[in-house]
């Protein structure tokens, strides 16, 4: 069962205004025209770089905005906004060492900002270094308490550690702030699992199912549960619903047959 990794990669947005602020329209093309004249007119402009840059990253031509942030950093070396969102997009192309690097920069120049340490937690997250996710993610709480994104990306980097208790703990604060969290809800119910506490994951999948009734996952992990307590009734109603919404899910149709013929069907 897949743990429920939340990215959410934030970048920084204009350092001055523009036209129009990073809006998802084809009116970006006319910003991209008005910094280039800026920069054109004034080629030391490190912030109209900045600028074009966020707007690249926006429309996920990172290699751009690469260029453009690295242009802001050359003439302005003390730019963190511009090393963070670097940082950021070395991160969407998933080269975490120069993404953790630009964060460790952006951190040294401004070092109040809970989503640097949250974004470079993300980096070592993904480069299965659990220990400096940790670091990284209980420094974003410190700094923001109420934080949900940052203790649901701790709680899976303890359960990756099989500290599960810790794990249920910062699932269920992330609960808290957002009772409609699904993916703590279901990160959680992993962990109940890997405790064989096989009622509360139930009692979690039944709330995600809530929130979201065609999340066919839930459904299907519910089954499985039912259907090791012999429960082969529900086992059945639970595999048959997740179908409804997955009809190609093939384990669970050979799941759904196997706990009918328990029940002699």
């Amino acid at each position: 069962m897949k743990k429920i990794f939340t990215t959410r990669i934030l970048f920084m947005g204009m350092l001055v205004l523009a036209s129009l602020f990073l809006l998802p329209s084809l009116a970006w093309t006319q910003d991209i025209l008005t910094f280039t004249e800026a920069i054109r007119k004034n080629p030391n402009n490190a912030v109209a770089y900045y600028n074009r840059g966020n707007i690249y990253a926006f429309n996920r031509d990172y290699a751009k905005a690469i260029e453009d942030f690295t242009q802001a950093i050359k003439i302005n070396l003390d730019f963190p906004e511009a090393y963070y969102n670097r940082g950021n997009a070395y991160f969407e192309i998933a080269n975490y060492d120069k993404a953790i690097d630009d964060y460790d920069q952006a951190i040294r120049l401004n070092p109040n900002f809970p989503e640097m340490y949250y974004n470079r937690g993300n980096a070592y997250t993904k480069k299965n270094d659990s220990n400096k996710a940790i670091e990284n993610y209980s420094q974003a709480i410190k700094l923001n308490p109420n934080y949900i994104d940052a203790y649901n990306n701790r709680g899976i980097a303890y359960a990756d550690r099989k500290e599960y208790d810790k794990a249920i703990a910062d699932y269920t604060q992330a609960i808290l702030f957002a009772p409609d969290a699904a993916d703590a809800y279901y990160n959680r119910s992993l962990a109940y699992v890997n405790k064989n506490d096989y009622d509360k994951a139930i009692i979690d999948y039944s709330h995600i199912i809530r929130i979201n009734p065609n999340h066919s996952v839930s459904y299907y992990n519910r089954g499985i549960i039912y259907f090791n307590n012999k429960n082969y009734e529900k086992a059945v109603e639970d595999f048959e619903s997740a179908l409804k919404i997955d009809p190609n899910d093939a384990t669970a149709k050979e799941n759904l047959e196997i706990a009918k013929k328990q029940l002699g069907r």
